[in-house]
């Protein structure tokens, strides 16, 4: 695995984005190059990147995790956190954390992890500027339970620069299958 970060923003908003395929196609048509996945430690984001780690052994992609922190969370208490802690070690050792129980799955699959300082959706959207896929959960940590889309996944789904799947969660079973479905 290799660690990269660095991608920029896109602190206006403003993107001149081209049409682009929203079809996902398989080894026989053309292979992917890149899957931007969003982890964010919530279970939907696990399951998400398990989804995209299976898409990116089909189609011989590679596979970007990307995993945002905000310093203006500096004051609130979570876990690892505190005075003189690494923000960027602490999100780059819970992304390799995520990353790797996947990664021993799927051995084959190129893989980058990408712990980026910024807003999660916007961290997203940049990282997701040469990708031919967004992989983002339904929903992360907040908002309220019932919702079907969480405010960084609809910031993803309007203004992406590639087609984007927002993952709601599945049983191991149905995700296989789904992914089997979108390759064919």
């Amino acid at each position: 695995m290799s660690t990269s970060t660095g991608w920029g923003s896109d602190p206006a908003g403003e993107r001149d984005v081209q049409p682009y395929s929203t079809g996902v196609v398989g080894r026989d048509r053309a292979a992917m190059d890149r899957i931007v996945v969003g982890v964010d430690g919530s279970a939907t984001a696990a399951q998400a990147l398990a989804w995209a780690a299976d898409l990116a052994d089909r189609t011989g992609a590679c596979l970007r995790a990307v995993m945002s922190w905000e310093d203006h969370y500096a004051d609130m208490w979570v876990p690892g956190s505190g005075v003189g802690v690494d923000r960027l070690t602490v999100t780059r050792r819970a992304l390799e954390h995520a990353v790797g129980r996947v990664a021993r799955d799927h051995p084959s699959v190129s893989m980058e992890l990408a712990p980026v300082e910024g807003p999660p959706a916007r961290t997203l959207v940049a990282a997701a500027d040469d990708a031919d896929l967004l992989v983002v959960g339904s929903r992360g940590h907040g908002g309220l339970a019932g919702t079907l889309l969480g405010s960084v996944s609809l910031y993803c789904a309007t203004h992406a620069p590639c087609p984007v799947v927002v993952f709601r969660g599945l049983r191991r079973a149905d995700a296989v299958a789904s992914t089997e479905e979108a390759v064919s």
